[in-house]
């Protein structure tokens, strides 16, 4: 579903009234939005880029934007006390990264381009 997201997608303006870009924050939400069982996790990915995934009920990370990657979706096990495998150590929770994402957006313009991607992956079901 995600090759299906035009590179050109209206996603409205920020707070500075430039175009809001698609990024991972707003992709992973929308599709949390619209796939059961899952939900947002927002933290660092490797070296401490600022990142979004999904998690499902069963300790599945789903990365649907990932960094640094040619290819998407990736997908992980991701047992939450085993820090062995790959999601461990790569995937790390810090929900205050988004901060930094509303105050160079805008929390209200950050909302409504998740509603804009929210409905355009609900219309292509």
């Amino acid at each position: 579903m995600f090759d299906l997201i035009p590179n050109d997608i209206s996603l409205g303006s920020d707070c500075n009234n430039k175009r809001v870009e698609l990024s991972c924050h707003i992709v992973v939400r929308a599709f949390a939005n619209t796939l059961p069982s899952t939900r947002c996790v927002d933290g660092l990915f490797s070296a401490g880029f600022q990142h979004s995934w999904l998690m499902t009920e069963n300790s599945a990370l789903i990365d649907v934007f990932p960094v640094q990657v040619v290819s998407s979706p990736l997908l992980f096990w991701h047992h939450p006390t085993n820090y062995v495998k790959p999601s461990g150590f790569l995937y790390q929770e810090d929900p205050n990264v988004m901060h930094g994402v509303y105050k160079h957006v805008g929390k209200w313009q950050f909302d409504r381009a998740v509603g804009l991607l929210t409905d355009f992956l609900i219309a292509l079901r």
